[in-house]
Parts: C-alpha cells; structure tokens; sequence
C-alpha cells in the first residue's frame, strides 16, 4: 500500500515566482514561548485548532492530488507515532477508505467503510465487523438496530420451509393431542413462549416457516374434516333410502 499522507509539521506556500517550505516546529520548542499552542491558520489570523482552513468566501476545498494512479492519497491519524486510523483513496479500487492501522486481517481488500466511485453503494466492516446503529451492543448481529426500522420490503433468505407438511409420511397431530398441550403449557407445540420471546426475540424465517407449518396442519385439518362430512352425509342419505324403501 503506497499512501501519500499530508504532513502534519511541513507546510508548503506557493507563488507565482518561487516555491517556498516552511518549517514550523512542534512542540514546547516552536515557536513562541513554551506556553504557546502552535496552530496554523489559513485564511484566518486566528485559528482555532491545530489547522485551521476558512474561507473568504464560497466553497472550501482541501486538495490531495496524486501524480500517479498507482499512489493513494490521504490522511493517518497517529497517537504517539502509532497509526490508529487511514482515510485515504484506494488506487486499486477507486474508492475512498476508512481502515484501522494495525487490525488484522483489516486492509486495503478489507477496510472498516468503503465508498466506491462507480456505484453508488456504501460498503461496511468487510473485514467482519457488525454495524450498531443506536447501541454498541452488536453480540453477533451483521446489523443491530435500538429502535424501529421502517422498510417497503423485507426479504428473508432461509433454507428451512414447512413442505415437508405434506409428505406422505407426515405425522399430523391429532387435534385431541394438541387440545391436551395448550391445556397444559397455555402455548401451541413448537411455538416459544411469550417469556421466551421476551427474553430472545424471535427470527423471522424461522418463525414464518413456523406459521406455515401451523397454517398447513390446519389446512390438513379441515381437508379431514370435510372428507368426514362428506362421509356423514352419504351415510345418511344410504340410511334416508333404506328408511324411504320401507
């Protein structure tokens, strides 16, 4: 990874005639006394940080220009000489990059956040990570969210599906089977408790495939029912006849 990152101690002043580079010294042995906070100003007399950019005017840009595509260009945030953090642009990907300085197994294939050039995507934690967005407790989500989410659509990738339902060597439950449980545990079989869910929450593919399976056994049910019925009333209509021939 080739970075060019902007110095935080050299600054570079160009004019029309010559090229000038101005050294300003950090720490107590700058300039002015040992009690001066040495800040650099551009654009304002006055800064009030360490660097300072302010416009008289319009828009404000600082410019990072690489001389080749086969360069990066960006920031480092150091903590006593040690690299916490790289914002910069990636040559090989065209996208800008924000990566910690010495995770492992976190690089320029998989930075912390990545914006590409060519699509419009937003790209987080490739390297593994999980994203909390109004809490920090993630535990083992990709996504954790403290709060509602509003979406158009949800969709829902899961291998488990209740068809199996309607296999030849399924085992519905007698509805006395079931009568005696609820009677029992105050809850349909398969299904968690209220306790449960308060404390886990529920997964939502493993719960739809749970209604299905419910929604098939009660169709299976009914489909009972009916052939019941049906059976009742060619029953009594043999009875009526035999009945009516006397």
């Amino acid at each position: 990874m080739k970075k060019s990152i902007l110095p935080t101690t050299l600054l570079l002043i160009s004019t029309t005639a010559i090229a000038q580079s101005i050294f300003i010294p950090s720490g107590t042995g700058g300039i002015g006394n040992n009690t001066t906070t040495l800040n650099v100003g551009i654009g304002t007399a006055i800064p009030s940080s360490t660097f300072h950019v302010k416009s008289l005017g319009g828009n404000t840009y600082m410019s990072i220009e690489k001389t080749s595509s086969a360069y990066e260009g960006g920031f480092q945030f150091r903590n006593n000489g040690h690299i916490d953090f790289f914002f910069y642009s990636d040559n090989a990907t065209d996208a800008l990059k924000l990566q910690a300085g010495s995770l492992i197994g976190e690089e320029d294939s998989a930075p912390r956040i990545e914006v590409p050039v060519n699509n419009k995507n937003l790209y987080f934690a490739l390297s593994g990570g999980n994203v909390g967005i109004g809490t920090r407790l993630t535990s083992d989500y990709r996504l954790a969210v403290d709060g509602k989410i509003g979406a158009r659509e949800v969709n829902v990738n899961t291998d488990a599906w209740s068809d199996y339902v309607f296999a030849d060597d399924y085992k519905l439950p007698s509805l006395e089977t079931i009568g005696r449980f609820i009677k029992q545990y105050r809850h349909l079989p398969d299904v968690p408790t209220a306790e449960e869910v308060k404390l886990n929450g529920i997964d939502l593919g493993a719960t739809d495939a749970l209604l299905l399976k419910k929604i098939e056994d009660l169709t299976l049910y009914m489909i009972e029912i009916k052939n019941e019925n049906e059976a009742l009333k060619e029953e009594m209509a043999r009875l009526k006849a035999v009945v009516n021939s006397k």
